[in-house]
């Protein structure tokens, strides 16, 4: 059905403009995230990986759990870079994956950050701003363009999409498919002719969001079952030959895509990823969940849900709420309401139940995929309220908006670690959840900022992540690091600076990882001296022995003898009259 301007709206030159506008504003707030963060955990990886998948025409490095389309469309630009591939050396004949990320960013030909930031910014601006135009261009057609721009709103100021597009990993672009994918259903289910292409163009959307990451096979139970809501409201047959045929179109476009993605002869790598990645997702193999100070190896049915009612900003749950609320009292167009309730509302709310089947809890951004759809669920709301003509109910949805535009701004460009003021902020989410929900390892390059306003001091590091502190110019003696390969530091000895630091990362100050869960409680007794995005606090014990004590007895358990020794002599000469 084409999209007809409501009455009394705006023209659309001006909706455009707005538009322009409100993406502009997303590009810019990404960007900067972009140039803000250090490498967080996986990226090193995920941009090596795809990489040489350019280069050998083989999927050997990250082939076990991840699918290989969004770190190939990441690292197209490094093409044109020409760094080492490395294809030689062995840590990639040895699939030593983290070894040969460190190899690849760290030991180049090209500078790590401009690797880095290439690759980031490539997927970033090439995806990020047509999702949100889809977006908006979905949600004006199903209410308008206050609809429309509503949820376009919520998309570009969405704490959760720009912690999570600048980044160079598989969420984002799986849910740049998912959504694209249920768009492409949308469309195709209100054709009344021509539909077989429009499945097989459908099919072919849900094999690239396959190929973007193994959690996108929800799609496929999810899909038909949301057909054939949208048929039975609108009065079509839920069962017919020509469905079967059109689904077949459907399965058909996926197997294409795939074969494109993988190459004929690589397909059986797919197969054996999904089913190392479901057997971990429903045994709870993984990592393990941390929610609330608890720790858990087959985590809860409710993190996902719990999750993201504390990750999503109050405005934006509040007009989910009046959406859904509108919904029921079918304040919705009718032709809208069936498209609404099939493709948008069942999606989002039957891949959040899916999760609660889930074992591996380690990030919000597992449900990245139904955020865009919940930006379409506002914008609906946006759209009622103004059509009501109501002054204080059109009042109060623009300051809704405005304060959630506001939260955002507060927080940029450390959008990993917002949390909403009903989970109480971020200055202690660590406390609520860990690892990519607010500590990923983020803020090394800050760290590294701090150090060289302090002259350059040597420190105690205890880092959650795999990005080299030294290339950030940081002297440390690692203290209960969390990488995947060792970092032995440096032959320093920060106990005889003039100012006596200790940075804790947010993830390993909640001792998620950690067997001795009270390692770092007596900590709770000192203020930080500076907190780093939130997820990165730095400690000052230059006059503080007793504090240093447990910092020896941390040293002494990770067998650091002569460290511990030369501490232990140190504090017991400074505390002599």
């Amino acid at each position: 059905m084409p999209y007809k301007r409501a009455a009394g709206q705006g023209t659309g030159g001006v909706v455009l403009l707005v538009a322009g506008l409100l993406l502009s504003s997303h590009i810019a707030l990404g960007t900067h995230a972009i140039f803000s963060a250090s490498q967080t955990y996986d990226e090193a990886v995920h941009m090596a990986s795809g990489y040489s998948f350019w280069k050998s025409g083989r999927l050997t490095i990250d082939d076990t759990l991840n699918t290989p389309l969004p770190f190939l469309i990441a690292s197209f630009p490094l093409l044109f870079l020409d760094p080492d591939p490395f294809l030689k050396d062995e840590a990639y004949l040895g699939k030593s994956h983290y070894n040969y990320g460190e190899l690849f960013l760290y030991r180049n030909r090209v500078p790590a950050e401009r690797l880095l930031h290439t690759s980031r910014l490539f997927i970033f601006l090439v995806l990020s701003p047509l999702l949100g135009w889809l977006v908006f261009r979905w949600a004006r057609e199903l209410g308008g363009d206050y609809c429309g721009l509503g949820a376009l709103s919520l998309y570009a100021f969405s704490p959760s999409i720009l912690a999570n597009a600048p980044l160079i990993a598989a969420d984002f672009t799986a849910s740049f498919f998912v959504f694209l994918s249920l768009y492409s259903l949308a469309r195709a289910a209100k054709r009344e002719h021509g539909r077989g292409a429009m499945f097989l163009l459908t099919g072919f959307l849900v094999g690239l969001a396959l190929t973007s990451k193994h959690s996108a096979v929800i799609l496929l139970p999810i899909m038909p079952f949301c057909a054939a809501i949208h048929s039975h409201r609108m009065g079509r047959p839920v069962f017919s030959k020509g469905l079967v045929a059109e689904w077949l179109f459907a399965l058909l476009g996926a197997a294409v895509a795939v074969t494109l993605v993988y190459g004929p002869r690589q397909i059986p790598l797919w197969a054996h990823a999904l089913r190392a990645t479901l057997s971990i997702v429903g045994g709870g193999a993984g990592r393990i969940c941390y929610l609330f100070g608890e720790t858990s190896a087959r985590g809860w049915w409710y993190y996902f849900p719990v999750a993201f009612l504390m990750k999503t900003p109050l405005p934006h749950l509040l007009l989910m709420a009046a959406a859904i609320l509108g919904l029921a009292a079918k304040k919705t167009e009718p032709a809208a309401r069936g498209e609404f309730l099939a493709f948008v509302l069942a999606p989002a709310a039957l891949w959040m139940t899916a999760t609660c089947f889930s074992h591996f809890q380690i990030g919000i951004r597992h449900i990245l995929p139904i955020n865009p759809l919940c930006c379409v669920v506002g914008g609906v709301a946006v759209a009622q309220c103004w059509k009501t003509g109501i002054g204080w109910l059109r009042w109060g949805t623009g300051l809704l908006l405005l304060w959630y535009a506001a939260g955002t701004l507060a927080i940029q460009p450390h959008y990993l670690a917002y949390f909403n003021e009903a989970a109480g902020g971020p200055k202690e989410g660590y406390k609520l959840l860990t690892d990519s929900n607010q500590d990923w390892g983020q803020e090394l390059k800050a760290l590294g900022r701090l150090l060289k306003e302090e002259g350059n001091p040597p420190i105690y590091l205890s880092y959650f992540g795999t990005a080299d502190p030294h290339f950030y110019g940081i002297r440390y003696v690692p203290l209960l690091f969390f990488c995947e390969f060792p970092r032995d530091g440096d032959a320093v000895e920060p106990f005889r600076s003039r100012r006596i630091l200790v940075a804790v990362s947010g993830t390993n100050l909640s001792a998620a990882y950690i067997n001795d869960k009270q390692v770092w409680s007596w900590l709770k007794d000192y203020t930080p001296y500076k907190v780093l995005g939130y997820s990165l606090a730095v400690y000052d014990f230059t006059e503080q022995p007793d504090a240093l004590l447990h910092v020896a007895e941390i040293l002494a358990r990770q067998g650091q003898r002569e460290r511990t020794l030369a501490l232990t002599r140190w504090l017991q000469q400074a505390q002599r009259p």
